[in-house]
Formats: C-alpha cells, sequence, structure tokens
C-alpha cells in the first residue's frame, strides 16, 4: 500500500473508533436511566405498600386509584392554564409526577406493570394517522 492509501485506512479507522465509543457511550446513558427508572418505580411500589395503598395490606381499589389518576391530571391541566413565559416548570413537573405515581400504584392494583401499559399504549398510537388541529393531535377514523 502507499502512504496515501494507508493514511486513508488509519483515518477510516480513527471514524470508526470515534463512533463506537459515542454509541458505547450512549448505550452505557441509555442504561444509566433505565436502572433510574427502575429504582424510582420500585421506591413509587414501596411507598403504596408503606401507606396501605397497595401491597398485601393494601386498601386501595383500582376504581378509586383511577379516580386519584384523574384528579392529578387535572391538576397538571390548572397548572399548564396558569403557566406563563417565564415561570418556572418545577409545579408542572410535580403534578407529572404525581399522574406516574398514581399510574404506577393502579397499574399495581391491577397487576400490570407500567412497562406492559406502555408498551401497548405504544403499540396502539403507532398505528394511527392523524393531523393537528388547534395544538392537538386528531387521528383519522
Amino acid at each position: 500500500m502507499q502512504n496515501q492509501e494507508l493514511e486513508d485506512a488509519y483515518k477510516a479507522i480513527e471514524i470508526l473508533n470515534t463512533r463506537l465509543i459515542e454509541r458505547r457511550e450512549a448505550y452505557e446513558d441509555y442504561i444509566a436511566k433505565q436502572k433510574i427508572i427502575g429504582t424510582l418505580i420500585d421506591k413509587v411500589r414501596q411507598w403504596g405498600i408503606d401507606r396501605q395503598i397497595t401491597g398485601p395490606n393494601g386498601k386501595g381499589t383500582p376504581l378509586r386509584q383511577s379516580g386519584k389518576l384523574s384528579e392529578e391530571a387535572r391538576e397538571v391541566q390548572d397548572e399548564i392554564e396558569t403557566l406563563d413565559s417565564g415561570d418556572s416548570l418545577n409545579p408542572v413537573m410535580l403534578e407529572i409526577g404525581d399522574v406516574f405515581v398514581s399510574a404506577i400504584l393502579l397499574c399495581d392494583m391491577l397487576k400490570l406493570t407500567p412497562e406492559q401499559c406502555l408498551q401497548a399504549a405504544y403499540d396502539k398510537i403507532s398505528k394511527r394517522d392523524g393531523q393537528m388541529i388547534d395544538g392537538t393531535f386528531v387521528r383519522n377514523k
């Protein structure tokens, strides 16, 4: 091989190596986030058990918990309605978090996992066609 061919080969190897490092770092970041989410879900589940909402001594019911989920969703909407530009998003974030907590506990009551529910919802929406109308996605019938 001539010098130019060797230089080109080394450059190609460097580019591939850089891409592999970037992909490995992205994968490691993804795995770390999955561990954090799993840990948070476990903490929420334990919180529900400790307060006797769910678990063997749980006094919560799916109907009541679904009502709680609806209440939390309304609180998200209330926070968004009062949001002005420049406001902190912390109140909205907290209310969205409450929706997640309520949904996780409802899943537990129904012997479902959040992952199962999210996958089922994604499978359903991934096939939808529609359009944006007044800031909302409206699916085609």
